[in-house]
């Protein structure tokens, strides 16, 4: 066991200063460090780790711990900090079982746990050797219970690891509200029709379409981000900007920035996320809002006022009638982008474009 593959997940491990403590602890190996995730990638940037910690890979987490085993690590050690213990371990398991690769452990610091899920007694006992004086101690890796069961032409999935209020995501969709500790979802033929044990975001479905419910990437979170930085990375926004990206959510907002300098932003919450990104970059966005946020980054309530202190400067966002930003948005995306996902063009021809399309439902404007 010379090559260890290091795969941190979501932001609290990086914050917290933990991700540290593991480069450290394994300096006598070597080591290919890797994350997956959004917010994720933001607390690497924000701790000044990206020169360590690769964030290029465009990737889930599972297909992150998949790559460095292809490329030739000998053991995959998955590092998490989870609000729980136990929804540490369901994350872990269905890491695992998508990412299938031979050799696994979990580093969750949520309770200080080893949890070996896939490794050699000897390979084990090394690790523990190492992280024992980091207060960790060996848990069982016991699958959680659960999975889709089918029956009656429905299909449910149980939730596991949520608390009261939370938000749950499927797909990076916030399909509703938790108000229990006990959730369900339920599907038939593809969609969601209701949620046991929270409320139901009936509008937000629209944007989920059709899933595979066995597949689909299920969490439950406040916010998605529930550590804060010890600081915040930001640059003077570019003097130039020569091409623009549209983005109608954040999923590949990261394997973007190195080819534009702004960007068409649609709904309230994707405007918040990549506007907080993108002010680590000095690059500014135009924003298509219509205040039905789902409120997922801390410190935002939906309002403009709040969504200030997340921009870069020289940003444009437009405030719409309600239930109109998705609509706007595929007319910039068509009559702006012509289908595309980035063009050339300045930022203030594409602002005037967007502004002359939304005329007659705009309420309010917010600029930097």
């Amino acid at each position: 066991m010379k090559r260890l593959g290091l795969v941190f997940h979501g932001p609290e491990v990086i914050d917290s200063g933990e991700a540290v403590l593991l480069l450290e602890a394994f300096s006598d190996f070597e080591v290919r460090a890797a994350l997956g995730g959004i917010t994720g990638k933001t607390a690497v940037i924000d701790a000044g780790l990206q020169h360590i910690i690769d964030i290029s890979m465009d990737l889930r987490p599972s297909e992150v711990v998949r790559r460095l085993y292809e490329e030739g690590a000998d053991l995959i050690i998955f590092a998490n900090h989870a609000k729980t213990l136990e929804s540490g371990i369901s994350l872990g398991a269905e890491v695992l079982k998508r990412a299938n690769v031979p050799k696994f452990v979990q580093v969750e610091f949520q309770g200080r746990r080893l949890i070996p899920w896939r490794a050699e007694t000897g390979e084990l006992e090394a690790i523990l050797r190492i992280l024992k004086p980091l207060g960790f101690e060996l848990a069982s890796a016991v699958l959680p219970a659960g999975g889709v069961i089918s029956e009656g032409g429905l299909e449910y999935r149980r939730v596991h690891g949520v608390l009261p209020n939370e938000k749950i995501i499927v797909n990076g969709v916030v399909i509703g509200i938790s108000n229990s500790d006990d959730v369900v979802i339920v599907a038939k033929d593809g969609k969601i029709v209701e949620l046991r044990g929270g409320t139901l975001i009936t509008h937000n479905l629209v944007k989920l379409g059709k899933i595979d419910l066995r597949r689909a990437m299920v969490k439950s979170a406040r916010v998605f981000r529930r550590t804060t930085p010890s600081r915040i990375s930001e640059k003077k926004m570019r003097k130039e900007i020569h091409r623009i990206a549209y983005f109608y959510n954040a999923e590949h907002v990261f394997s973007k920035i190195g080819d534009v300098d702004a960007a068409v932003t649609v709904g309230d919450d994707t405007t918040c996320i990549i506007g907080d990104i993108f002010r680590r970059f000095g690059m500014p966005i135009i924003g298509i809002t219509d205040g039905d946020a789902d409120c997922l980054v801390e410190g935002y309530d939906g309002s403009l006022e709040s969504l200030r202190k997340f921009l870069p400067s020289g940003s444009f966002v437009l405030r719409l009638e309600p239930e109109s930003d998705d609509i706007i948005g595929e007319r910039v995306k068509t009559e702006v982008f012509n289908g595309r996902d980035e063009i050339k063009a300045s930022f203030e021809e594409v602002k005037r474009k967007v502004v002359k399309i939304a005329s007659g439902r705009i309420k309010a404007v917010l600029e930097t």
